[in-house]
């Protein structure tokens, strides 16, 4: 059973479906052992026979026919052969054939032929790998759109919200991500892209590599690399570019924060793209740094843990579900 089920998480990501959780951790496991890998091989390969179908040929079902009936006449004189030896061995070719109409007939299923769409709702987040390779993380009240035809030119997606992207390396098809406030064009890296309607901030973070964003209606281009974060303002037309050396931009993705003598206006933005909420800044002071390694932690905790190390800060939920930060830090 261990062995079917690793085949079947190779096919699934042969066929460009993303893993659960409880998928990832087996594989992380079982992934390297000597065994598993012999077996990825040889599956390997099978999928590289079924690739070779090539798209659009015709298939003549009546020659087919004919070289059937044929090849059962011919074998229908020849004497019985009782197989004796490895009978798994026959087993295992029958299953081999089986499995390469099945992955064929599932890739054929899945081609990229018509646009796609991915939607999360309040607390709500999905995995999902394309067919090329690219896999993306969708956070919660977001919206993700595949173009049609993905990949045959460039590999676009639109954005109504927040994705982290794992971008699969193909210097021939540039993968861009469009939204209301611009677009993102990349060849193959990491990075985190937030664009919510109704805010008044695009947030864009790079991991790894290299990324352009082109703002909507502006001749402006900016070239950001692995460990930069910009957030554009279109209303006031102004970028801010800042160094995120913890990665806390995508602590939606990996509920983990680090903070490292790090001002509380950066703490407060922080949270605010974490937790969804909304803080307006009347302190009189918040260049005092925080220190703190969080782990998957309710926001209500966070900030009584704020509360404690600063006295003098008060930190008060509105009616409206906003926070209010007034008074000072020291």
């Amino acid at each position: 059973m261990e062995k079917f089920h690793f085949i079947a998480l190779i096919i699934k990501q042969r066929l460009g479906i993303g893993l659960t959780q409880a998928e990832h951790a087996w594989w992380e496991q079982n992934g390297n052992r000597k065994e598993m890998k012999e077996e990825q091989k040889a599956y390997d390969r099978l999928w590289e026979l079924t690739g070779s179908y090539k798209q659009g040929e015709r298939f003549d079902h009546e020659a087919a026919w004919k070289r059937f009936h044929e090849t059962r006449l011919a074998r229908a004189e020849r004497p019985v052969r009782r197989m004796r030896r490895r009978p798994l061995m026959a087993w295992a070719a029958v299953a081999a054939v089986v499995l390469v109409a099945a992955v064929f007939g599932l890739r054929q299923w899945m081609a990229p032929a018509e646009a796609l769409e991915l939607a999360t709702a309040a607390g709500e987040q999905v995995e999902y790998t394309l067919p090329d390779g690219t896999t993306l993380w969708l956070n919660e009240r977001s919206r993700l759109t595949v173009a049609d035809g993905y990949g045959r030119s460039l590999r676009k997606v639109q954005l109504e919200g927040e994705a982290f992207f794992s971008v699969a390396k193909d210097p021939e098809h540039p993968f861009v991500v469009t939204t209301p406030t611009g677009r993102v064009q990349v060849l193959g890296t990491r990075f985190n892209l937030r664009s919510y309607p109704g805010e008044s901030e695009v947030m864009l973070y790079v991991e790894e590599g290299h990324v352009a964003f082109v703002p909507a209606q502006s001749d402006q281009r900016f070239e950001l690399r692995a460990g930069e974060r910009i957030r554009w303002n279109p209303t006031q037309q102004r970028l801010d570019r800042e160094k995120d050396a913890f990665g806390n931009a995508v602590s939606w993705k990996t509920h983990r924060f680090k903070f490292r003598n790090t001002p509380l206006e950066e703490v407060f933005r922080v949270l605010g793209y974490r937790y969804h909420a909304r803080f307006t800044l009347e302190a009189e002071r918040l260049d005092c740094g925080y220190t703190n390694d969080i782990h998957d932690q309710p926001l209500e905790t966070l900030i009584a843990t704020l509360r404690k190390n600063f006295p003098d800060l008060r930190i008060e939920r509105q009616a409206d579900g906003t926070w209010r930060v007034s008074g000072t830090c020291k």
